[in-house]
């Protein structure tokens, strides 16, 4: 991916000039790349971004409404995200320094959790268009060509592309609680990879694309959910966090070597970082608000 050119254009309402906003894209580059964040710590929940290595979090969508489950686009340059900003959630794009606001989805149903195609191309999302069960839908990055590509009556939801882009990985309850499968970009070959009594949710890819990381909870009807890891075909299961609070939304590094989370361990929900054995958890944000949902990008 080329260097992030403008990362932040906007702090408290100011223009950075074109030399301050490289001088920060080179930083966030060398200290491991840049996270995307839910907080509600302006008064509701918007979309942030924050040095990997640490800093001050910087409001990217600043709008009174919920913005919800940031997601970048392969370059870094991007955010797409679900709101609820003109009434119905739908999805949305922005640049990361909080320009270039486009809706791309408008629908009676609601859409959420959105996830860039590793070629930039496409963006999947979950929603309720068809049937009014959550669905996994596909479409062009400007919006267009939207595809259902489960077809099912299962609530299937939260996908995440495979590095090549050709797998989808998502959760569902298609075989009574929910699971994490595995699918062909276009929908087919639907394979299971997990099989227990607890449920699991949020998968995401390592960035070799062997071993996915998602959320276990304590039942099939949730629980405080702990981080897990598994190879794709189900096999190696290894427990990364056992804490009694809730542990969510793991997220890669773009090296592989780190995974960050979202816990209640501190009281409120904040960004914690950790090595991918599960070892050195740091806290990433440190802030009394509620810090959720992160997701990681770094130039290559």
């Amino acid at each position: 991916m080329p260097r992030i050119v403008a990362l932040l254009a906007i702090a408290l309402g100011l223009q950075l000039s074109s030399a301050r906003t490289d001088t920060l894209a080179r930083q966030r580059a060398a200290s491991g790349g840049v996270i995307v964040f839910q907080s509600d710590r302006d008064g509701n929940p918007d979309i942030f971004i924050v040095p990997a290595s640490g800093g001050d979090a910087i409001n990217v969508t600043r709008h009174p409404a919920n913005d919800l489950y940031p997601a970048w686009s392969p370059d870094c340059r991007h955010i797409v995200f679900q709101s609820d900003r003109d009434g119905n959630s739908e999805i949305y794009s922005i640049k990361a320094d909080g320009t270039e606001l486009r809706r791309l989805t408008t629908d009676p149903a609601a859409n959420d959790r959105p996830d860039w195609s590793p070629d930039g191309h496409q963006i999947a999302f979950g929603g309720g268009i068809d049937r009014g069960n959550n669905e996994i839908y596909v479409m062009n990055s400007d919006g267009s060509g939207v595809v259902n590509i489960t077809n099912h009556p299962a609530t299937d939801a939260a996908p995440a592309w495979s590095p090549d882009g050709r797998r989808l990985a998502f959760h569902s309850n298609r075989d009574g609680n929910v699971e994490v499968y595995i699918m062909n970009a276009d929908g087919t070959a639907p394979l299971r990879v997990t099989n227990s009594e607890q449920s699991e949710a949020e998968p995401t890819w390592s960035p070799d694309g062997t071993t996915l990381a998602f959320a276990r909870f304590l039942t099939p009807r949730g629980g405080s959910p702990d981080i897990y890891l598994a190879r794709v075909d189900g096999t190696d299961l290894r427990r990364l966090t056992d804490h009694p609070g809730t542990e969510y939304h793991p997220a890669w590094s773009p090296d592989g070597r780190q995974i960050a989370f979202h816990t209640s361990r501190d009281g409120n929900a904040e960004i914690y970082v950790m090595s991918a054995d599960g070892s050195d958890h740091r806290n990433l944000t440190n802030h009394s608000s509620n810090d959720l949902l992160p997701r990681w990008c770094a130039p290559r």
